[in-house]
């Protein structure tokens, strides 16, 4: 399953006004980006350790390389994963999910960092250059 699927379930969480469906979209938006970052590095023959999980913490680390793209692409999980872990975990008050203001800049933050990894994808000399930078960096 494509990653960007996810996108779709936080739009039907957020078309459902709660505060749960709201903190859930923000799961669903990270999870996206993150698939999506995964799907890139595997069409692009990267793969992390046999065992190490691939989570955001790794993923990110995996594409932190001084790749002006990439860079944009690790904010993006980074803040989507930050939040999200503050919409399962902070049980007092609604916070910033009392309303849908953030929850739906989070799914654009989801939807911008997706589609720079199909702006990369689908430009050769940028997927070059990343594929280039990422080999660079790592052993």
């Amino acid at each position: 399953m494509e990653g960007r699927t996810f996108l779709e379930s936080a739009r039907l969480l957020l078309a459902t006004p709660a505060e749960a469906n709201r903190r859930s979209a923000v799961g669903r938006a990270d999870f996206a980006v993150l698939n999506e970052a995964r799907s890139a590095l595997d069409r692009w023959r990267f793969s992390l350790p046999p065992n190490v999980v691939a989570d955001d913490d790794n993923v990110s680390a995996f594409l932190l390389v001084p790749n002006t793209d990439l860079l944009r692409v690790v904010d993006a999980l980074t803040r989507l994963k930050q939040n999200r872990r503050d919409a399962d975990n902070a049980i007092t008050g609604s916070g910033i999910f009392a309303d849908d203001i953030e929850a739906k800049r989070l799914l654009l933050l989801a939807e911008i960092g997706i589609d720079l990894l199909d702006q990369i994808e689908n430009h050769p000399a940028r997927r070059a250059i990343a594929i280039a930078d990422i080999r660079a960096a790592r052993p």
